[in-house]
């Protein structure tokens, strides 16, 4: 009998909402990861509950940014409750006539109300937990808005968070990050890992210090900075040998030395992701004027104290005001939204 693979309706969805080419990279990243790892390891049950993890992560910014966007919408119908109770009757009577009929039902609503719980396990732990942060309120989702482009929220661009984060009194710090994968070596082993490209504040803004070792230092910040490991692949792949800091690891020719390990359960911004490696966006950008285009990071921002949200966003209006008008072909139009995490 030939292997299933990854759950096909969690394939489906990501196919569906996610576009390509992003959507087709990470549904092979998690294709990859399921067949050569996870299932192996943890078995078809629990690997396929990873997936859908893994999937309704991906997909929770998209459901956010539709949700921040348009605003929740209830629709209902006319019929009222004389309606509902003459459905109810036709129903029952239906039922009543036809046995085999209601156990079809039944039986078809034990599956999806089993279906359901198990989703609603895996949306729960995703969606709606408390976030783990201290002082979780104090975080906000930073956007790229413009009504002649479309009402969607838009990642900032490399060159305008730049701008954003010197110029903004009203936070106690900004980070930026993007996801992407590459191979890292020591001398006793190659793999591929998933990996966020993050700016120094990264975990100042969310409040967390690493287990073991230290957090970036913005001075060391620079085109290729030191990286954090997870703990999952501290254990896996370094045996939790707390040895391991202060060592390096190399990636695509680059050599990143290893300066933390983070708590277990940390997997912002979702558990696929291995490392965190830190860079600074003036350095790797200074020389590409037109990276003030590019709109694909995601960003976070934590409110100084006292700092409501609505200040906060005006401070970044003003920034984006002087942006658009040095630099009109790139900024122009576009302003910022902050949104809540």
């Amino acid at each position: 009998m030939s292997d299933p693979g990854p759950p096909a309706l969690a394939r489906l969805l990501l196919r569906l909402l996610l576009p390509d080419p992003p959507g087709r990279e990470l549904r092979a990243d998690l294709d990859e990861e399921y067949g050569q790892r996870v299932r192996p390891e943890r078995g078809r049950w629990s690997a396929d509950l990873w997936y859908w993890r893994q999937a309704l992560a991906s997909l929770a910014p998209l459901w956010r940014r539709r949700l921040e966007t348009r605003g929740w919408r209830w629709w209902g119908g006319g019929g009222g409750i004389a309606g509902w109770r003459a459905d109810l009757r036709g129903a029952f009577r239906r039922l009543r006539r036809d046995p085999a009929f209601a156990g079809l039902v039944v039986l078809t609503l034990a599956v999806g109300i089993g279906a359901n719980t198990a989703i609603f396990s895996v949306v729960q732990g995703v969606l709606l937990r408390p976030l783990p942060y201290p002082d979780a309120d104090r975080l906000v989702h930073l956007w790229e808005t413009n009504p002649e482009v479309g009402d969607e929220l838009h990642g900032p661009s490399p060159l305008n968070f730049a701008d954003w984060e010197r110029s903004a009194g009203g936070f106690e710090a900004m980070a930026a990050w993007y996801l992407t994968s590459g191979t890292y070596r020591t001398e006793a082993w190659a793999e591929e890992l998933r990996s966020a490209r993050v700016t120094a504040d990264f975990f100042r803004v969310l409040g967390v210090r690493p287990m073991l070792g230290r957090d970036f230092r913005r001075e060391e910040v620079l085109r290729y900075g030191p990286v954090m490991l997870s703990h999952r692949v501290w254990r896996r792949l370094f045996g939790g040998d707390p040895s391991v800091v202060g060592t390096t690891i190399v990636s695509s020719g680059n050599a990143y030395e290893i300066v933390g390990v983070m708590p277990p359960g940390f997997a912002y911004p979702d558990e696929s992701v291995e490392t965190w490696v830190a860079w600074d966006l003036p350095t790797v950008y200074a020389d590409r004027p037109e990276a003030r285009t590019w709109r694909f990071l995601e960003a976070l921002g934590r409110l100084a104290p006292g700092t409501s949200a609505a200040r906060a966003e005006e401070e970044l209006d003003a920034v984006a005001a002087s942006l658009a008008e040095a630099h009109p072909e790139a900024d122009g139009g576009w302003d910022v939204a902050l949104t809540s995490l």
